[in-house]
């Protein structure tokens, strides 16, 4: 695990310095160094740390930290997966990615009114994406159901009889 995450780490800097040139790529790995501590830290899904806040230095560290929340994720560590998916969200809201993983947390929290409102978000920014319109089906349906109370039943209340008839007659007086 420790070898796949300094890996990861490693093509994330070196792709650094493909796109935004050395001395970017630089300055970015100090700026950005918060995210490779966290990320060496990750041994197991055991993490906790309260650090859920980076810097706001563009899109290479939206994607770094959107990697860590993936990281996080797959290791059992929801609740760092959600503040970082949370963070990405609120530095860039048209993050369909953060949102999409919001959206899977918040189905397994069971909070099917925020999956779907996440869900929903994505498919305006990915109007043809097949697999969020069925994510979509499936939670309106979900919704419905559990909001669905169920009909009263009226039963028809049937009186037994003792089996003795009473009549009461009456004096009549003539």
């Amino acid at each position: 695990m420790k070898k796949a995450i300094y890996i990861l780490i490693i093509i994330f800097l070196f792709s650094g310095m493909v796109f935004y040139g050395e001395e970017e790529a630089r300055a970015g790995w100090y700026d950005g160094s918060w995210t490779y501590r966290k990320a060496v830290t990750v041994q197991s899904s055991k993490v906790e740390t309260t650090e859920t806040s980076f810097p706001e230095n563009g899109v290479a560290d939206i994607n770094i930290a959107f990697q860590l929340g993936r990281i996080y994720y797959n290791s059992g560590n929801i609740n760092e997966a959600k503040n970082i998916f949370l963070e990405i969200e609120r530095l860039q809201p048209s993050n369909s990615n953060a949102r999409y993983s919001l959206g899977l947390i918040y189905e397994k929290e069971e909070n099917s009114e925020e999956a779907l409102r996440e869900f929903e978000t994505v498919l305006l920014l990915n109007p043809e994406n097949q697999e969020v319109i069925e994510k979509i089906n499936n939670l309106k349906k979900l919704i419905e159901k559990k909001n669905k109370k169920p009909e009263p039943t009226l039963e028809p209340v049937i009186e037994e009889e003792d089996g003795e008839d009473e009549v009461e007659e009456e004096d009549v007086e003539e």
